[in-house]
């Protein structure tokens, strides 16, 4: 999984608003600075951040001591930058759960009750799907799961959580993958009631899923419908080593919904190579749009961009026959993204070199029809160095007025050696 192999964590805070200043440009009244820095133990990581009605900044990942193990962490800011010392302690809480723990994708209700989906060591010997609950002070909530965190294991090996959505009636759908017995990576939706139990009520016994003919498949990213079907989005192996983008639509008693694609499921291609997504949206319209990578014949990495309409279908009214493509270095990468109120969409990434190499921080708009948006940062687009190493930005939440948070995360390279000492995950805010 993408969000696996990064060991810092920054944040990003953009506005989109022109206010004396172009977009892209630090805030200075966002904690005197435009920037927050803060850590807990070796490698900080953000995976996602939210956006509370009061416009308080939630974000949400893991931290890896020395035995590279990990333990979920939530930190709160005021809208300032200001640590929210209404929240755990002095803005954070951690919360180790098992001997191993991930959060990577977090959803607020409306009460303000803050759930986190991931993975923790489970009780048959592999990763376990992990929910927890947490009150709006930052405990654990006794009412959901076992006091406060649900753990289901699905088989003996790993069960991931990569995403979750939440039903108008409370009920909490995740997506992701279980390994099964031939070591393949079987893409599955599960739902739980409001209170972190197994539903089974929907699919088999609380889980829909899809056969797979090869091992590396996946869904990162999944939504609800205003008519509550359900979409999920990532890849599938259509050959050894090679994966086309995913996407399955569901019925809300986890169905397929046979109008979608073939049976409710679409396997697209754009190459010959392989097209991997990491970040969906539903557009006002119906429309689903993603954002990942496609290879090109030296296996570099472009940017992706897709628009399907709703029986699945690619839209030919988007870009070039409903894709668009960005080259402009070794590794281009979308990794999430947002639709603006404007139906303009916010892509964030990274771009640059290969692994050890330098990668920068990427965020781009484009119009509705796929084209760039001249008006946003250079021509579009947004660059942003954060060390001359790797840098990328892997979710995004709108404020109200407009604003953008991207957590990222950040890998320092010394000598060929990864160091150990200097990671610290940081918010920025650029107008």
């Amino acid at each position: 999984m993408n969000k696996l192999y990064s060991i810092f964590s920054i944040c990003l805070l953009f506005s989109l608003v022109s206010q004396a200043q172009p977009a892209g440009t630090l805030d200075s009244t966002f904690n005197g600075t435009g920037i927050i820095q803060s850590n807990n133990l070796m490698h900080d990581i953000y995976n996602d951040v939210r956006v509370q009605d009061d416009q308080k900044i939630v974000a949400s990942g893991v931290s890896l001591n020395t035995s590279y193990t990990g333990v979920v962490v939530v930190d709160r800011w005021m809208q300032d930058g200001s640590a929210d010392t209404s929240f755990g302690t002095n803005g954070r809480v951690v919360v180790p759960v098992g001997n191993d723990s991930y959060g990577y994708d977090s959803y607020i209700r409306a009460d303000g009750k803050i759930i986190i989906a991931g993975i923790a060591y489970g009780h048959l010997g592999g990763f376990a799907v992990m929910l927890l609950q947490l009150n709006t002070n930052g405990t654990l909530d006794s009412t959901f799961g076992f006091n406060g965190v649900s753990l289901t294991d699905l088989t003996v090996y790993d069960d991931l959580a990569s995403a979750m959505a939440v039903q108008q009636d409370g009920k909490i759908l995740i997506s992701g993958t279980y390994t099964d017995s031939l070591a393949q990576n079987v893409p599955m939706v599960m739902r739980f009631t409001e209170t972190g139990q197994r539903d089974s009520t929907f699919g088999i016994n609380g889980v829909s899923e899809i056969p797979v003919i090869g091992g590396d498949n996946e869904l990162t990213s999944i939504s609800v419908m205003p008519d509550g079907r359900i979409i999920a989005a990532g890849h599938y192996e259509t050959a050894f080593t090679f994966f086309d983008v995913l996407l399955i639509r569901l019925h809300e008693d986890g169905s397929r919904d046979s109008s979608f694609g073939t049976n409710g499921v679409v396997i697209q291609s754009l190459t010959a190579g392989i097209e991997d997504c990491f970040g969906m949206q539903l557009a006002a319209n119906g429309k689903i749009v993603i954002t990942g990578f496609s290879t090109l014949p030296d296996f570099s990495f472009d940017m992706l961009l897709m628009q399907f309409d709703s029986t699945g279908v690619l839209d030919p009214s988007f870009g070039t026959n409903g894709a668009v493509t960005f080259n402009h270095g070794t590794n281009d990468i979308g990794l999430d993204l947002e639709i603006q109120p404007n139906n303009k969409i916010l892509v964030g990434g990274t771009s640059g070199g290969s692994w050890a190499d330098d990668r920068d921080f990427l965020l781009m708009r484009y119009n509705q029809d796929g084209t760039p948006d001249l008006a946003f940062g250079d021509s579009g687009i947004v660059y942003t160095q954060i060390d001359s190493s790797f840098d990328e930005a892997n979710a995004m939440a709108l404020q109200e007025d407009g604003k953008l948070f991207l957590p990222a995360r950040q890998m320092m390279v010394q000598h060929n050696l990864i160091l150990q000492s200097l990671v610290i995950p940081t918010i920025y805010l650029y107008r």
